[in-house]
């Protein structure tokens, strides 16, 4: 059982984790810091924690989710695209000189550079748990739970190939095709990459 199910199968039954009690640590988990931020939510958040909350947390990955879950963003929001594009590329450009005032190897200098852009990849790729904002936000929007599909082998909805198109076009459309066409089987692949079922 990895922590997250543990988290899930006891967050009806406790309040967070038991005082002095600690959840094993195997495979990967065993490595410092895939414990302490391998498996967090919205790390980039981070930013927004004192010195004192950190030290509070202490590397304990649990309170580190927990902390990261109350942070609320602070300043305005950006007016245009431009306006977060130029802030973007002003504030990479700020790390960057403030990377430089350190005195790293050539190999940790590349790693403390390429940070934000890993970072700003696990703020977009991120599995939610239910209880988070994001989960609720995509049961709002999509009408399903995040896991309505968890445990699906295969999808069952078709979708137009060559050798089905009757079911997919209207035969008075298709009375003007020529099907033999090569142009015809591009038309229908086309349509079948671009195409998505309620899986997909």
């Amino acid at each position: 059982m990895t922590k997250s199910d543990l988290l899930d199968y006891t967050e009806n039954r406790i309040n967070g984790i038991p005082e002095g009690k600690r959840i094993k640590r195997w495979g990967r988990d065993k490595n410092d810091v895939f414990w302490a931020i391998g498996k967090v939510h919205g790390l980039e958040n981070i930013a927004f924690l004192s010195d004192e909350q950190l030290e509070e947390i202490n590397g304990d990955p649990v309170k580190l989710q927990e902390a990261l879950n109350k942070v609320e963003p602070k300043g305005r929001g950006n007016s245009s695209y431009e306006e977060y594009f130029n802030k973007t590329l002003k504030s990479l450009d700020a790390y960057k000189q403030e990377v430089n005032k350190h005195n790293f190897a050539g190999s940790d200098r590349k790693k403390m550079l390429a940070m934000p852009f890993a970072l700003a990849k696990r703020r977009q790729l991120p599995e939610p748990k239910k209880g988070q904002d994001e989960w609720n936000l995509f049961e709002e929007y999509t009408g399903k739970s995040w896991d309505h599909y968890d445990g699906l082998l295969f999808d069952s909805e078709a979708k137009i190939t060559e050798f089905e198109y009757e079911k997919f076009i209207p035969p008075q459309i298709l009375k003007t095709m020529d099907t033999d066409s090569e142009e015809f089987k591009t038309y229908v692949k086309l349509k079948q990459i671009k195409s998505k079922t309620e899986f997909e």
